[in-house]
């Protein structure tokens, strides 16, 4: 963790850290070039701070949820 990402941890206690966008590619397990086409369809809320976007991993969360789908029961098969 760099010093400039503990210091945003210092002052979010009990908060995970924000994600850039290399980060928020790797939390989801979506491509980095497709966490910015959901930032520019505002998709997902992001923070910018001078020229860096960052993500919290909680609206990132909420991303997900969003596009649960649930399980569907086989045919034919009472329970």
């Amino acid at each position: 963790m760099s010093a400039d990402q503990e210091e945003v941890v210092a002052r979010r206690p009990g908060r995970r850290p924000l994600l850039d966008i290399r980060g928020a590619g790797a939390y989801t397990g979506l491509g980095e070039r497709y966490i910015r086409r959901l930032r520019a369809d505002r998709s997902v809320p992001c923070i910018r701070i001078g020229g860096r976007l960052l993500f919290d991993p909680d609206d990132l969360d909420e991303l997900i949820e969003r596009h649960r789908e649930p399980a569907i029961a086989a045919q034919g098969t009472t329970r």
